[in-house]
């Protein structure tokens, strides 16, 4: 009868580093969703300013992880098998400067303009004697925080990617 003697010294530090892996994805995805909340934040600013949409700087500082006003939404919550990121805004008028709004007439807006035709555009100062009353109407969106997010679509592969590469030559290079 003969016999045949099977080498099993690197299958169980290989088993070993499937335990870990497993463990470390979790981290990894938490590292990656992380970047991407980041990259939101950083294109929600962005588009912010370019819209021109800072006035008293409020809306673009409620969207700064970590704002000293405390006003910036970053929750993330974590589940069993499940990583979700929140993030926004607690500046009451981010929404409605995102999807539109209708405005309430006879209101007083205390302010000034700037410029001239079509250039021209309206600076709300709480101090200023002047302003102008609103009439109604609907007021367009600038949808800034949905084309961010619309963006986002084609960051977050490549950021998962980065995170998941990482993650494979840390635990799975150097077996085999």
């Amino acid at each position: 009868m003969s016999e045949a003697t099977v080498d099993t010294s690197e299958l169980a530090a290989w088993t070993q580093n499937l335990r870990l892996a497993r463990f470390a994805l979790h981290e990894i995805l938490k590292e990656a969703l992380g970047e991407t909340g980041d990259k939101l934040l950083a294109l929600v600013v962005e588009n912010i300013e370019t819209r021109k949409l800072v006035a008293t700087r409020n809306l673009l500082h409620s969207f700064q992880r970590g704002s000293p006003e405390n006003e910036n939404i970053w929750v993330l919550k974590e589940g069993t098998l499940r990583l979700t990121l929140e993030v926004g805004s607690k500046a009451k008028y981010a929404r409605a400067v995102n999807d539109g709004h209708r405005q309430t007439p006879g209101r007083f807006i205390p302010g000034y303009w700037i410029g001239t035709g079509r250039e021209a555009f309206f600076l709300y100062d709480p101090d200023a004697d002047e302003g102008m009353v609103l009439k109604q109407n609907w007021v367009l969106g600038n949808p800034y925080f949905t084309d961010a997010a619309n963006a986002m679509e084609k960051y977050f592969p490549e950021i998962c990617d980065k995170w998941i590469s990482l993650w494979v030559a840390k635990y799975f290079y150097g077996f085999g």
